[in-house]
């Protein structure tokens, strides 16, 4: 990588935390809306009302004023009209159309969440619900409101199987408003589509690949098919295009699901089918190595966004669900595991400030504690008289408590041992569903391993790992646990310390933190990527091929935009960090982004046009972290085995 593209600037670890997930911004979102709404209707008023003494005979004083007060508002909108107009910038597929036009069609693939689900079988207590959005839209809000448990029942899965529960279907929506906006005004690919259209993108040349996504990769494509759709979608999108080869832009678990089809499709058709028709794939924000919070959400149902709230959160989850239905909903989705965490500790600790193991930490079990847990005498366990009712897993003694959690720590290296001994029905059900957590998981079927499953064998394919970086400490690379409950009612007991801090070790409210996007680390977004990179070319394990691959990072709030730009912003754009967020979602609607996309995926308009790449070429690394210094250091290191 050249030195003038790739700056190598260590990340400032920062103990403070940018909230940047999905549920506070939504809360934080809708309050200010309802402020602003207050405004604007006390607005209205104040208006209506100097109107009418404005009307009265004889004026007065105080209607001198408000008139006065009035022509200055209105000069002061004047001016920032006519700043809008002058300096601020319109979208950026707004200016790339004068240079750019569509060239490859495009497939894109939406993460965890990202996809409407509509409700087509439910329940006696969903009557009158039929195709109602059960994740989604304002229907979802309707119906948590409406019966939260009878909302949580619809939309998990079944614990033991990870398929439909009885009676219930819960089905992906389709075309692009699957996946545009979680509900009105918060956008998710909206702002994508949007620019993309501006360069001539449109359902002829562009499909959203809306899926199940709960379900584990097997089972979409077991139930769903939807390997073969994916398939299928590229060749139709070819045939529309003139045999144009297909660019795929992912985003998030989407961006797994990406890799899982490029492995899938290369056993069934072999590498050539790629070479033929796919021309590049942009993982964006790809949890490659997994996050922690999979791992959190299966122990107890928390995560960074809970535990800021600390025990209101707590409280108000158990009040609206129940904690331990909370739990059961996250070990009745089968995607979750393929985010579990991969690689060893060191790895993971590459960028935290000091070097530690600590994924879970649990606090000691003191005699208050115990005699809190009840059943002190119970020393039995794991027949079904101790069967939890709710999660379906043994209802573990005293003992067994102190011994897999009183003062111990696990790591990325060793705390599946962990969730065998807590949840052994649930980590039965991901060993059967998932060969990466197998003994045998060397041979070509396995799709679920990033460090053991290498890019497919076409040396054409184009890779780029497109991802963001907050400048603050604010992803979750670790918990501290305490051990709370009744042994005697449930065997979900773990949760947060959130009373716990440790400004040195970067904890905060018992979560961890350390450099990424406010969701997925940046070793997991970045560490694959830099392992094809070393085989670029000349090949390697991993990159056999030697396929391109260029890594571009983008950084929060940079550049620094003017007041004029700010001022033309969406409102809800600004709420959620303006157009240069790089933060999980919101990177979908940073400028440099979706410049990049664009760039991408099009040609220039004319072959003569100045500064635009040429249609073979790729857009250079990108780097402003200090990734190559970490990961080679940790290259030096010798090696260990790996989840």
């Amino acid at each position: 990588i050249s030195a003038e593209k790739s700056r190598n600037v260590s990340i400032k670890v920062k103990e403070t935390t940018t909230k940047s997930s999905a549920l506070p911004k939504i809360l934080i979102a809708i309050s200010l809306i309802s402020i602003l709404f207050l405004i604007l209707l006390l607005i209205l008023v104040f208006s209506l009302d100097s109107s009418a003494l404005s009307s009265n005979e004889g004026g007065s004083t105080d209607n001198e004023f408000l008139n006065l007060g009035r022509e200055k508002l209105e000069m002061t909108l004047e001016k920032i009209r006519l700043a809008m107009g002058e300096g601020a910038a319109g979208r950026i597929g707004e200016e790339l159309k004068h240079h750019r036009k569509a060239n490859n069609p495009v497939i894109l693939v939406p993460g965890i969440t990202s996809t409407v689900l509509e409700l087509w079988s439910g329940r006696s207590c969903a009557k009158q619900t039929f195709r109602d959005k059960f994740w989604g839209s304002t229907d979802m809000t309707k119906n948590i409101l409406r019966d939260q448990r009878c909302w949580m029942e619809h939309l998990s899965l079944d614990l033991d199987t990870w398929d439909d529960p009885e009676g219930v279907k819960l089905r992906p929506a389709s075309g692009f408003s699957a996946a545009d906006y979680l509900f009105p005004g918060y956008w998710v690919w909206a702002k994508l589509f949007e620019n993309m259209n501006d360069v001539f993108y449109e359902p002829r040349n562009m499909h959203l690949v809306s899926y199940d996504w709960r379900l584990s990769p097997f089972d979409a494509d077991r139930r769903d098919a939807l390997f073969l759709h994916m398939r299928d979608s590229i060749l139709l999108l070819r045939a529309r295009n003139d045999g144009r080869k297909v660019a795929m832009i992912t985003h998030s678990m989407g961006s797994l699901w990406a890799f899982y089809f490029l492995r899938w499709v290369e056993y069934h058709h072999g590498a050539s089918w790629i070479e033929t028709n796919v021309d590049s794939v942009s993982f964006v924000s790809p949890p490659l190595l997994g996050v922690p919070k999979a791992v959190s959400g299966v122990v107890s149902g928390e995560m960074k966004d809970t535990a800021e709230f600390g025990r209101f959160s707590r409280g108000m989850i158990g009040a609206l669900f129940g904690s331990a239905e909370l739990i059961r909903f996250m070990r009745s989705l089968g995607s979750l595991p393929s985010m579990f965490p991969s690689g060893d500790s060191r790895l993971w600790n590459l960028f935290t400030p000091k070097m530690s193991n600590d994924l879970l930490t649990f606090d000691p079990l003191d005699e208050t504690t115990k005699a809190s847990l009840g059943l002190a005498n119970r020393t039995e366990s794991g027949s079904d008289e101790f069967l939890d009712s709710i999660l379906k897993e043994p209802m573990l003694s005293l003992d067994q408590v102190e011994e897999y959690a009183s003062k111990k720590s696990y790591s990325t290296d060793t705390y599946l041992n962990f969730l065998n001994k807590i949840a052994p029905r649930y980590m039965k059900l991901v060993r059967e569903h998932y060969k990466k957590f197998r003994a045998e998981s060397s041979d070509l079927k396995t799709w679920h391993g990033i460090l053991k499953s290498p890019l497919p064998h076409a040396r054409n394919l184009k890779i780029y790992c497109l991802y963001g970086i907050l400048n603050e400490s604010s992803t979750e690379y670790g918990y501290h646990y305490g051990v709370y409950g009744d042994l005697s009612n449930s065997s979900a007991i773990y949760f947060i310390n959130t009373t716990y801090n440790d400004p040195e070790m970067l904890v905060r409210n018992g979560v961890r933190l350390g450099p990424g996007d406010g969701t997925v680390p940046l070793v997991s977004m970045a560490y694959p990527c830099w392992l094809w990179k070393q085989g670029e070319d000349v090949g390697s394990d991993l990159n056999p091929a030697g396929s391109r691959v260029r890594i571009r990072e983008y950084m929060d709030g940079q550049p620094k935009q003017p007041l004029a730009r700010a001022v033309r912003e969406e409102f809800l754009t600004m709420l959620r960090g303006g157009e240069f967020a790089a933060s999980h979602v919101e990177i979908l609607g940073h400028r440099e982004l979706l410049g990049d996309l664009i760039q991408i995926v099009t040609k220039p308009i004319s072959e003569s046009t100045e500064s635009c790449p040429a249609e073979d070429s790729m857009l250079p690394d990108s780097i402003h972290s200090n990734i190559l210094e970490k990961f080679e250091e940790y290259s030096h290191l010798s090696p260990v085995s790996t989840v």
